[in-house]
């Protein structure tokens, strides 16, 4: 049973690459002669049609609520949980459109992956290198300024479980100097789909949208607790 499952995820990866591989073909020839608008629209429309399709095939049942809860702000920083592998098409397949990621740096060895980050705007960070990861959060400050909305998982890996983990200390940096809307978000169930048991099975799935906190409206004291504010708030979901 365990080789039969083993083959079962292997083919759901394959199958995975492939299928983002095949969407990268037309957007690369729209590169040749295309507006930077038609391809933002394209991959905008891509990666949601994407995240939805990884979910529905490998069974995920999607409870979605709080979206209300987004506000019209031109500098957004959304703070999740992380479960999963499928806790970045959750994001890209139920959340407005264009959120780039920041993300480990051995991501970048994946070339087809790395690219459609690229186009994503993610941003790929080397935790054992602390003056490149300076770079990169000076990098995403500008982003967020520029009206790029980024998506930060502070616990730095995945839990597997419904536990969180304590944020990684200076996690949300970021968000402070962009002075951003933190927008906190809640995945409930989705370490089900894998992490579990180690092979593909259904399972609900909860995304919970929290009401944002608006940095700039924080005081001292409030900024140097940010981070167990934010974890408290996102742990009141699961």
């Amino acid at each position: 049973m365990k080789i039969i499952w083993t083959i079962s995820y292997g083919v759901f990866v394959v199958l995975s690459l492939f299928t983002i591989l095949l969407e990268y073909i037309p957007l690369a020839v729209l590169k040749l002669f295309a507006s930077q608008k038609t391809l933002d629209r394209y991959v905008i429309r891509t990666t949601s049609r994407w995240g939805r399709t990884v979910l529905k095939v490998a069974g995920a049942r999607m409870h979605v609520s709080g979206l209300e809860n987004i506000p019209d702000s031109d500098r957004l920083c959304f703070i999740s949980n992380h479960q999963s592998m499928f806790d970045i098409p959750v994001v890209l397949g139920f959340l407005p459109p264009n959120i780039g990621f920041i993300a480990k740096q051995e991501l970048r060895k994946i070339p087809i992956v790395h690219r459609w980050m690229k186009e994503l705007g993610c941003i790929l960070i080397d935790r054992k290198n602390p003056r490149q990861a300076r770079r990169t959060i000076i990098e995403g400050i500008k982003q967020i300024k520029n009206g790029k909305p980024l998506c930060i998982f502070p616990e730095g890996t995945r839990s597997r479980s419904n536990q969180m983990a304590d944020f990684k200390k200076g996690s949300l940096k970021l968000a402070i100097k962009s002075e951003a809307m933190i927008i906190p978000l809640t995945i409930s169930g989705s370490y089900k789909l894998y992490e579990e048991t180690g092979h593909i099975k259904k399972a609900d799935v909860y995304l919970t949208v929290h009401p944002p906190i608006d940095v700039r409206q924080c005081d001292k004291e409030t900024l140097e607790n940010l981070a167990g504010i934010v974890q408290k708030q996102i742990q009141s979901a699961l």
